[in-house]
């Protein structure tokens, strides 16, 4: 779905020639543990040319309600059937989301195909969590001078203040 070799784009360029990409869901990173992955479910129209005007759901489903057990795998929790049950309603215009979970977008051969590429968090900060990023830039920038890298914080040989 990211596809940013050559090979990969025509690829994709290829699929939607005869196919209709519908939606992308972007499942956990454990999903198949204890393997690594990044996985996700590409929903298609078979046999109908994608038409590039259509919007297409990216859906972040990273968060389903399945937790990790050393020995039996990933399993499902209290909550996971409503999780599910909410991702379906999504997918299907029941509800509406908020853009931290999907977006509808035009696409191209050579984007991204997830919902990362397209996410723009749009929710304004509140102040405490703008003051724990700000003490997080500065604990960053004082742990940088001490080591020695205040380079890092230079702007055409002069010191940013």
């Amino acid at each position: 779905m990211i596809g940013k070799s050559d090979y990969e784009k025509e690829k994709k360029k290829e699929l939607l020639k005869r196919h209709t990409l519908e939606a992308v869901i972007t499942m956990p990173r454990e999903t198949f543990y204890p393997t690594g992955t990044n996985p996700v479910i590409a929903i298609f129209t078979a046999h109908v040319p994608h038409n590039f005007s259509k919007r297409v759901k990216f859906i972040n489903f990273q968060d389903d309600g399945f937790v990790k057990h050393k020995t039996l795998g990933r399993i499902p929790t209290e909550i996971t059937k409503d999780k599910i049950e909410y991702l379906l309603d999504v997918y299907f215009d029941r509800v509406d989301a908020p853009s931290s979970f999907m977006i509808k977008s035009e696409i191209k051969e050579d984007d991204e195909w997830l919902h990362a590429f397209y996410y723009f968090n749009d929710e304004i900060p509140s102040e405490d969590m703008f003051k724990r990023k700000l003490s997080d830039y500065l604990t960053f920038k004082f742990d940088q001078i001490v080591r020695g890298r205040d380079y890092l914080f230079k702007e055409d040989g002069a010191e940013n203040e």
